[in-house]
C-alpha cells in the first residue's frame, strides 16, 4: 500500500510538472471577439532539419490535438514554404501553446489573419523563418531572434510597444514590415548585412534608413514613409527602388544600372510638401516601369531607357519629352506637363494607352481688345491645321464656360484677336487632329479697353479706424518675386495716392515691407500690377473694420494677428496653404469653407484660428490638415473624421467635455489642457510625443495611461477638484480607483493640517470606498 501512495504521489507530481512547463511557442488571440465560438484559424509549423517530432497543441476551451511537426520545403508549384497545417479554435481567453518533444527544434512559424495580439517563444533564437502577417500584434521585440531568414509583419498596429528588431541579424534576407503603425524611431537595416528585399510601404515611423549596409539589396520598398534622405549608391543589384510619398527631395541612381522598376510619385496628402525637381535615370539602361507623377520636374531624358514599357510622369512642369528611343512603350501617361503641339511626343500605334492632356498655356493675365495674341510657336504644326474657339467664363462660377460667338473675334495661323471688352474672363482652346483626344488651352485672362489696359489691379481692400500719422506694417509676398527680382506692388494709404513698395519672395517676409504713416482717415487699398499674383498677406496689431481679399485668388499664406475683425470672406481664396488668424472675435459667424465645389481649399494644411472668441468653426476638408490650432475660443465640439494626417493639434482652453481624435494616426503633439473633458478617443495606435491633458475632469480612472504610448512629454496633473459633501461617514471615490501594469490606486485621508490619518483605525478604504471611525467624528479632513 506504501509503494502505491508513493507510485501516486509521483504520477501528481510529474503531471504537475507538465501543467507548468513553459510552452514552446504561446499565441494569444482576439479572434473570438470577432467571430465567436466558431472561429477557425490554421498555424502552420516547420521543423529544422533533423530536428522533427511531435508537438502537442493547446487551445484555451479544450481543444487540444497531437501533429507531427516536418521540415519545412519550399514548393515550387504553389511558390509556398510548407509545414505541419494545425487547426486552432480558441474560447474567450485565446490562448494557443505548443508543447514540442525535447528533440523538436521549431523554426518555422506562419499564421496569418487570426487576430494575433501576441506572440511567445521559449527559444527565439531558432527561429529562421517568421510569419505573422494581417494580424494585431501589440509589440514584438525580435531582438533575440539571431537567425531569422524571411520574417513578414505586415499589416499589424503595434499599438502598445513599437515593433522592434535591433540587434545583428547576419541571415535576414527578407524583411516584409508594410502598413506598421507603429515602430521603434530607431529602426535602420545597417545590421541586416544580407538583406535581399525591404518592404516598409505605408510605415509612417519609419524615419532613416542606412542600405549601403546592405549591397544585396534588390527591392527596397518605402512608400508612404518619413525617410528625407537615401543613398542607394551601394547598392547596384536594386531591380526594384519604391520612394514614393516619402521626405527624399532628391537620389542618385548613377549606380542604378539594373534597376527595372522606380517609383516616386507624391499624389497623396502626406509629405506633400516635398517634391522631386529633377532626377537622371540616364544610367538605368534596363528601366522598365517610372512613376513620377506629381512632382516638379521641368526636364527628363529617358533616351538612354531603351527598355521602357510604363511611363507616369503625370502633373510635373515638363516643356517637351523624347520618345524616340523607347520602341518597346505601351502606356504613356504624361497629362498635366507643359507641352503643347509642337513638342508633345507623337502617338505611336504601338501604344496601348496614351494621356497627353496638358496646363493651360500661360497667357498675360490681361489682353487689349483688338490686339494680336500670337502663339504660332505653340500650337501651329506645319503638317496639320489648328483649329480655336474662345469662351467666357465667370469667376464666380469657373466650371461654367460659355463659348463666344464666332463673330467677336478671330483667328488665324496661331493669331487670335478678341474684338471687344467683355465682363467675363475668357480662355481660348485649340485642336489638332494629331492629338485627337484634348483640347490645349490658355490660362484666363480679361480682355481691357485702352484706358484700363496696363494699370494695377485691386488686391486687398482695408477698412481701418486709423488716423492720419499713425504707423502701418503690411508683409506681402508676389509670385515669382525673388530677392533677385523683386516685383513691385503699390499702397494706397487713404489719400488714393499709390505709392510703390517691393517683395523680394512669394512667402510672408520676416519684416514688414510696407512700412509706412497712414496719409489720412479712411480705407486703405494695396494693388498688384496687372497679371501678377499676391501669395502672401499678413497684418499683425493694428485694427481692421473690414479686410476684402476676394480678389487675391492665388493666395497662398494669410497671417491676421490682433486685428479685431468681426468678420472675414475667405470663400473665393481656393489657393490658400496657411491660415494664422489670431485675437479677433468672430464668434459662430467663421468659415473656411469654398464659395462651391471649385473654391475647396483642398491645400490648405496650416490652420491657425487660436483666441477668436469661436462658438463654432466650419473648416476646409480635413484631408489635407497637417496643423490645427484651434486653442482659447469657446467651442464645445468638433469632428475630426478623416483628419489622417494631422501632427500638430492644440485645442487647449476650451469647453470640450469629449473628443475623439481616432482619426489622427500621424498625431504627434496634442494639447486638449484647460477643457471640460471626461472623456477622450486616442488613435488606437498612435505617435504622439507631447500630450498635455491637465486642467480637465478626468478621474484615475479615465486619464488615458502612459503605459499604453510611451509618451515623450505627458502633463495630466492638475485635474479639476472632485467635489464631495462636507459632511458624511465616509465617501465612495471608486471612480478613482484604477490598476494597471502591476500599480493601483493610493487613498490617503489627511486632517486640515496636513496630518495623515491611520488606515485600519482612522478609517478603512477598499478600492476607493472608505469609511470612517469614530475617533474621527467632528474632525475636519
Amino acid at each position: 500500500m506504501r509503494r502505491f501512495f508513493l507510485s501516486f504521489l509521483l504520477m501528481l507530481l510529474a503531471a504537475g510538472a507538465m501543467a507548468q512547463a513553459t510552452p514552446d511557442i504561446r499565441i494569444k488571440t482576439n479572434i473570438y471577439a470577432k467571430e465567436g465560438p466558431t472561429n477557425t484559424f490554421t498555424l502552420v509549423l516547420g521543423a529544422a532539419e533533423g530536428h522533427t517530432g511531435y508537438a502537442d497543441i493547446k487551445c484555451s476551451g479544450g481543444n487540444s490535438s497531437e501533429a507531427n511537426i516536418i521540415t519545412a520545403e519550399y514548393d515550387s508549384e504553389s511558390m509556398a514554404l510548407l509545414g505541419t497545417n494545425i487547426a486552432c479554435q480558441v474560447n474567450e481567453e485565446g490562448v494557443v501553446e505548443v508543447f514540442c518533444d525535447d528533440d523538436v527544434v521549431i523554426d518555422y512559424l506562419s499564421c496569418t489573419g487570426a487576430e494575433i495580439t501576441s506572440v511567445e517563444f521559449k527559444n527565439p533564437e531558432n527561429i529562421e523563418i517568421l510569419a505573422l502577417e494581417h494580424n494585431a500584434l501589440e509589440s514584438l521585440d525580435l531582438t533575440p531572434f539571431t537567425k531569422l531568414q524571411a520574417l513578414y509583419l505586415n499589416d499589424n498596429p503595434f499599438n502598445r510597444a513599437p515593433l522592434t528588431i535591433t540587434g545583428s541579424k547576419p541571415t535576414l534576407q527578407i524583411l516584409e514590415m508594410s502598413l506598421i503603425e507603429n515602430v521603434d524611431p530607431n529602426f535602420d537595416i545597417a545590421g541586416f548585412p544580407n538583406l535581399v528585399v525591404f518592404d516598409a510601404m505605408s510605415t509612417p515611423g519609419l524615419q532613416r534608413l542606412t542600405p549601403s549596409a546592405c549591397p544585396n539589396l534588390q527591392k527596397l520598398s518605402i512608400d508612404n514613409t518619413s525617410v528625407a534622405s537615401l543613398d542607394v549608391r551601394n547598392n547596384p543589384n536594386l531591380y526594384i527602388l519604391n520612394i514614393s510619398e516619402t521626405r527624399i527631395p532628391s537620389i542618385d541612381l548613377s549606380k542604378s544600372t539594373k534597376l527595372q522598376q522606380f517609383y516616386a510619385t507624391h499624389s497623396s496628402a502626406f509629405n506633400k510638401d516635398v517634391k522631386l525637381t529633377e532626377i537622371d535615370v540616364t544610367h538605368c539602361p534596363n528601366l522598365i516601369y517610372l512613376f513620377l507623377n506629381d512632382n516638379n520636374l521641368t526636364s527628363l531624358d529617358l533616351t538612354k531607357c531603351p527598355a521602357l514599357r510604363d511611363i507616369y510622369v503625370r502633373n510635373n512642369y515638363l516643356t517637351s519629352l523624347d520618345l524616340t528611343q523607347n520602341r518597346d512603350l505601351i502606356n504613356v501617361f504624361i497629362s498635366g506637363n507643359c507641352m503643347d503641339f509642337n513638342s508633345l511626343p507623337i502617338p505611336q500605334e504601338t501604344w496601348g494607352d496614351f494621356e497627353y492632356k496638358q496646363r493651360p498655356l500661360t497667357v498675360p493675365g490681361a489682353y487689349l481688345a483688338g490686339a494680336a495674341l500670337d502663339l504660332t510657336g505653340k500650337i501651329v504644326r506645319p503638317d496639320m491645321e489648328t483649329f480655336a474657339a474662345v469662351f467666357t467664363v465667370s469667376e464666380d462660377n469657373p466650371e461654367l464656360s460659355v463659348p463666344l460667338d464666332e463673330s467677336e473675334y478671330t483667328f488665324s495661323n496661331g493669331v487670335l484677336t478678341i474684338k471687344e471688352v467683355l465682363a467675363d474672363s475668357v480662355y481660348a482652346s485649340f485642336f489638332n487632329a494629331i492629338f485627337p483626344d484634348i483640347e490645349l488651352t490658355t490660362t484666363k485672362f480679361r480682355v481691357k479697353d485702352a484706358a484700363t489696359f496696363g494699370q494695377p489691379d485691386l488686391a486687398a481692400t482695408m477698412g481701418n479706424a486709423l488716423t492720419a500719422g499713425s504707423p502701418v506694417k503690411i508683409y506681402v509676398g508676389m509670385k515669382g518675386a525673388t530677392a533677385a527680382q523683386p516685383k513691385q506692388f503699390f499702397v494706397d494709404l487713404g489719400d488714393g495716392q499709390l505709392q510703390p513698395f517691393q517683395a523680394t519672395g512669394e512667402r510672408t517676409p520676416a519684416e514688414a515691407n510696407v512700412t509706412a504713416s497712414k496719409a489720412k482717415f479712411g480705407t486703405m487699398k494695396l494693388y498688384v500690377p496687372e497679371g501678377e499674383e499676391l501669395t502672401a498677406f499678413k497684418i499683425a496689431d493694428f485694427k481692421l473694420i473690414s479686410l476684402d481679399l476676394s480678389n487675391s485668388r492665388s493666395l497662398a499664406e494669410l497671417t491676421l494677428t490682433g486685428t479685431a475683425l468681426t468678420k472675414l470672406d475667405l470663400q473665393w481664396n481656393r489657393c490658400l496653404q496657411s491660415v494664422d488668424i489670431t485675437g479677433n472675435n468672430f464668434g459662430a459667424d467663421f468659415t473656411l469653407a469654398g464659395a462651391n465645389g471649385s473654391y475647396g481649399k483642398n491645400i490648405l494644411s496650416h490652420i491657425c484660428l487660436s483666441n477668436n472668441g469661436m462658438t463654432a468653426v466650419k473648416l476646409n476638408e480635413p484631408g489635407s490638415w497637417n496643423y490645427i490650432d484651434l486653442s482659447h475660443n469657446q467651442l464645445t465640439e468638433f469632428n475630426f473624421t478623416d483628419a489622417d494626417y494631422v501632427q500638430y493639434l492644440d485645442v487647449s482652453h476650451n469647453s470640450f467635455e469629449t473628443l475623439k481624435i481616432n482619426y489622427l494616426g500621424q498625431l504627434k503633439t496634442f494639447y486638449c489642457n484647460d477643457n471640460q473633458l471626461r472623456e477622450i478617443v486616442l488613435p488606437e495606435t498612435n505617435v504622439i510625443e507631447t500630450f498635455n491633458c491637465a486642467n480637465n475632469c478626468f478621474t484615475l480612472a479615465t486619464l488615458p495611461l502612459p503605459s499604453s504610448a510611451g509618451w515623450t512629454t505627458y502633463t495630466y496633473a492638475p485635474q479639476a477638484q472632485i467635489e464631495i459633501p462636507t459632511k458624511g461617514p465616509g465617501y465612495n471615490l471608486s471612480d478613482q480607483y484604477v490598476e494597471a501594469d502591476g500599480q493601483a490606486t493610493v487613498f490617503t485621508w489627511k486632517k486640515a493640517d496636513g496630518t495623515a490619518l491611520t488606515p485600519g483605525s482612522d478609517y478603512t478604504c477598499d478600492k476607493g470606498v472608505t469609511h470612517f471611525g469614530d475617533n474621527t467624528i467632528g474632525q475636519t479632513l
